[in-house]
């Protein structure tokens, strides 16, 4: 008897539509796709409704990337709406993780982040999935054993390699600050290249705007350098790397990011990047592809991925092993 899935799309992108072809031509099995039916109200209110029965189906709800709130929010009724048409053993599978960097306590403000992860299980999610998550450490603020970090690095990986864009002699990864220490000596252990660590200190000005001061000076004359992270949102510190390697001699500069979120002039900031930068991202959030007007960029079809880890899950196939072969 095949086996009976749901595939809820929370949200307008094409993730949901990319993993349920892939599904369906790989499996057997009867699954159910039913496209973004959240409605918005002209009072900013948003509602979820399920268009078919999922009854007795596994059920996965696919979110979108969108402002923090709303992508919360979203999935949060989606799920409700899942759990509520009875879908067995729901999945919330949110690549670019609502809220993953309001993970510390800090003066008077609340870890938001746990919050988060709480209230999509309590809404009626069984498991959680994230790609890249900014803090691993959310995947321990539930309550559920089960809360999956899903990597977006080997299909970077893959391509540098396949593109003949790595060399041992004249390659470099770059740490662009604290929080990309693990992640960039995973890329300079994978690739066999040399780590260059950046190291900044964070100040407040006159403004309350945190500013970053870069603390040692690197000689990158005639080397790639490549900066891998895990957001892009205005661009900042990200930004500030690429062009502080090319001010130092980088022969190129290539960046990976898994979300590539593009928030305010972060477009304009890419596009006063020299000609030849590369910029390497996913379709976890929609809007990248309006990096492509400025500058050289390729995109990586998550869906493959995040399909196959589905159905491994379903099958009941250990999925450690796959985890970690995309890290």
């Amino acid at each position: 008897m095949p086996k009976k899935l749901a595939i809820v799309a929370a949200g307008e992108s094409e993730l949901a539509a990319g993993i349920v072809a892939w599904l369906k031509e790989n499996t057997s099995w009867s699954i159910e796709y039913l496209p973004n039916s959240i409605q918005h109200f002209d009072d900013g209110d948003t509602r979820a409704k399920l268009a078919h029965t999922i009854r007795r189906r596994e059920t996965f709800v696919i979110q979108d990337y969108d402002i923090g709130a709303q992508m919360k929010t979203q999935l949060e009724q989606m799920v409700a709406a899942a759990k509520i048409c009875d879908g067995r053993r729901i999945t919330a599978i949110a690549p670019c993780w609502p809220f993953a960097r309001e993970d510390k306590i800090a003066k008077r403000e609340p870890a938001f982040a746990a919050n988060c992860v709480r209230d999509i299980e309590n809404a009626g999610a069984k498991q959680l999935v994230a790609v890249d998550l900014h803090s691993p450490q959310v995947r321990a603020m539930g309550k559920r054993q089960r809360f999956e970090n899903l990597s977006g690095r080997k299909l970077c990986r893959e391509f540098l390699l396949a593109n003949g864009l790595v060399n041992e002699e004249t390659t470099v990864i770059m740490v662009p600050d604290d929080g990309a220490i693990k992640t960039c000596g995973e890329f300079a252990t994978n690739l066999k290249v040399p780590l260059f660590f950046l190291p900044k200190k964070r100040s407040m000005d006159e403004t309350n705007q945190t500013s970053r001061n870069v603390l040692q000076h690197l000689d990158l004359t005639s080397l790639t350098v490549i900066v891998p992270d895990d957001i892009l949102s205005t661009g900042g510190t990200l930004i500030s790397a690429v062009k502080y390697a090319y001010e130092h001699g980088a022969e190129r500069v290539i960046a990976f990011v898994t979300h590539c979120i593009l928030a305010k002039d972060a477009l304009q900031k890419l596009a006063g990047l020299p000609k030849n930068f590369l910029l390497l991202t996913t379709n976890s959030v929609s809007r990248a592809h309006l990096a492509k007007d400025v500058c050289q960029c390729e995109i990586f079809d998550l869906a493959p991925m995040i399909a196959e880890w589905i159905r491994r899950f379903v099958k009941g196939e250990e999925t450690s092993s796959f985890l970690a072969e995309n890290n």
